[in-house]
């Protein structure tokens, strides 16, 4: 969307590749995981087999959190994804 606040991102893929990628700050998370699996397929790794999440360090304990694909709607502001990293990894 014009003016829209952009969101940058660092993208950790299972191969050991980060992509720095910006978002708009009202898009929905659900862009996120599209770009993500566009990417791992680009990269000729067969992902429609595999499910993916996507992780990222949560509070001051430093554990992971999984950010869900299926977030209500919910946007990159939402979930307070501005400069962050975050890691994709296969569901197994």
């Amino acid at each position: 969307m014009e003016g829209e606040e952009m969101y940058k991102l660092r993208i950790r893929f299972p191969s050991g590749t980060v992509v720095a990628k910006e978002f708009g700050c009202k898009r929905r998370i659900a862009s996120l995981f599209a770009f993500c699996r566009s990417a791992l397929r680009g990269g000729g790794q067969h992902v429609e087999e595999k499910a993916i999440r996507i992780m990222r360090f949560a509070g001051p304990g430093y554990s992971w959190e999984a950010i869900q694909d299926k977030d209500d709607g919910a946007t990159f502001e939402d979930l307070g994804l501005n400069f962050t990293t975050v890691s994709v990894v296969f569901d197994v």
